[in-house]
């Protein structure tokens, strides 16, 4: 096994090792809101995580590549967003994922995962204008927030990320604990 192998090998232990240990036990303290402690430890791995996971899936398998985290979607309200965990490049299939970690037993938020669907569908009608809406749509949001610093680190580091490619399309992907995602197999996302 190369050097490289061992610490994939490694990483994804590790990570394994640390939902494991948040699922079992850090997820009844209460208060505690588990997605703001495991989303930013999972970020820097979050590609290399997606790739291992759809490695022999028959539509997911790529190379994922991280292009913003807390990725914003502009409500069609107002400026206020609901905001993607991660927003992925899949490199083989050429299409944008929005990745949501949920570490409940619950559904999915019903609001949020309505946006995404909408979205999804509008990709699928016309995939070419998907890059232009998200990035005009995270512009609008940068020019109206109070929080401009913030935006616009995220939006620096959206620009470095973007791919080169054309889009194809946009898929939507939840980590979920494995009793929510038994409650969710007869939903198609």
């Amino acid at each position: 096994m190369s050097h490289m192998a061992t610490e994939e090998a490694t990483t994804l232990d590790f990570l394994n090792e640390f939902m494991k240990h948040l699922m079992a036990d850090a997820r009844w303290t209460p208060k505690v809101q588990l997605e703001r402690i495991v989303g930013p430890l999972l970020t820097p791995f979050i590609g290399e995580l997606m790739t291992s996971l759809f490695d022999n899936h028959k539509t997911m398998v790529g190379q994922y590549k991280l292009i913003c985290d807390e990725f914003p979607l502009k409500k069609d309200t107002n400026h206020q967003s609901t905001n993607a965990d991660w927003l992925l490049f899949n490199a083989h299939t050429k299409e944008l994922v929005l990745l949501e970690l949920k570490t409940n037993d619950h559904k999915p938020n019903g609001s949020q995962l309505s946006q995404y669907l909408a979205l999804r569908q509008e990709a699928s009608n016309d995939s070419s204008r998907l890059a232009a809406r998200l990035l005009q749509n995270f512009n609008d949001i940068c020019l109206k927030t109070n929080s401009k610093n913030k935006y616009q680190h995220q939006l620096t580091k959206l620009k470095q990320n973007w791919p080169d490619e054309t889009i194809s399309g946009l898929k939507i992907v939840y980590l979920l604990p494995e009793t929510a995602a038994k409650a969710l197999r007869a939903i198609e996302f």
